[in-house]
């Protein structure tokens, strides 16, 4: 439970050796980054794998990283949002839905910017923890900007 294994490009792979490596990257290195920032939210990549397929000539690369859901007891149902900050295409729960009727749906799937909007509205923190999250995001936001990665969301997950 405490990691994942994703599946990803070669070509994200080898962004990723770019960031991660000291010489390579315009920055800060990525474990570098981490030393500096405990507190980052952004997910922990623990290695990388390569697996070459011995009936075809392809590759599938692998990505061990750290398993936000892990840090959540079992037992708890999770509501999960991977938020991008947009809204097109944006919604895994159709518009027709009950929220009444079937509120099952809401729990195991991963939910979009639009569904957050329809089922949460906002977030709401104690005035310190607001301004601590808020500076922590908004330090990993420069810390991705800076190594030119564009395409990340924050992945949210809500405990009842």
């Amino acid at each position: 439970r405490r990691f994942i294994l994703k599946a990803v490009t070669a070509f994200e792979v080898k962004s990723f050796l770019k960031l991660a490596h000291p010489k390579r990257s315009k920055n800060c290195d990525y474990f570098s980054y981490f030393e500096g920032n405990p507190r980052s939210v952004i997910n922990r990549i623990y290695g990388i794998f390569r697996i070459r397929h011995a009936f075809y000539a392809s590759k599938t690369y692998l990505l061990l990283m750290e398993n936000v859901k892990g840090y959540f007891d079992s037992d708890l149902p999770l509501q999960m949002y991977d938020l991008k900050g947009s809204s097109y295409g944006r919604r895994t729960i159709r518009k027709s839905f009950d929220v009444e009727s079937d509120s099952a749906i809401l729990f195991g799937n991963v939910l979009k910017d639009n569904d957050f909007r329809r089922f949460e509205g906002r977030m709401v923190f104690p005035e310190r923890e607001h301004k601590r999250c808020f500076d922590q995001v908004y330090q990993d936001l420069v810390f991705l900007q800076s190594s030119e990665l564009t395409d990340y969301s924050l992945l949210l997950a809500i405990s009842s």
